[in-house]
């Protein structure tokens, strides 16, 4: 798979319940591109099994952070 934008590594603190097919396939080894934003459906949150967190919010990587309610660390 090529990507345009430069990869980068998923943050190593993130929530516990936020998941994608290439953070299954590959675990911490997983690298997402630069513009993740653009990616939106790449992820999804285990609690509501849609983009979209409890608290109805898209589920992007960089944002399932300590500031959304719903958020449980790794």
């Amino acid at each position: 798979m090529t990507y345009k934008s430069p990869m980068q590594p998923i943050p190593a603190e993130r929530c516990r319940h936020i998941t994608s097919k290439g953070l299954r396939i590959f675990g911490d080894d997983y690298r997402t591109p630069e513009n993740e934003d653009a990616r939106t459906n790449d992820f999804w949150c285990q609690k509501t099994q849609t983009v979209l967190g409890p608290d109805k919010a898209l589920v992007i990587l960089s944002r399932c952070n300590a500031s959304r309610g719903c958020y449980e660390a790794l």
